[in-house]
């Protein structure tokens, strides 16, 4: 169970400030999703139906989201 919080414009209220790294509610890169599969699955190969299948579920905001490389500079691609 996690702490309630509620917004206010109380000057005497505890400040927390939250940065995008503070969640973590997709942990897995492609690197660490490839090797869990590969030790879970004894004939896991990255093949083309690998590929195909990750690629349809990353366009599902329920299992992925994009992130930019530097958080604190969405102007500029690396």
């Amino acid at each position: 169970m996690g702490l309630k919080v509620a917004i206010t414009d109380d000057p005497d209220a505890p400040k927390v400030f939250l940065r995008e790294e503070d969640f973590t509610r997709y942990p897995w890169d492609y690197g660490e999703l490839t090797e869990r599969l590969r030790k879970r699955h004894v004939n896991f190969k990255v093949v083309e139906s690998y590929h195909s299948i990750r690629k349809s579920l990353m366009a599902d905001s329920r299992y992925c989201m994009s992130r930019f490389l530097d958080p604190g500079n969405h102007g500029r691609r690396l």
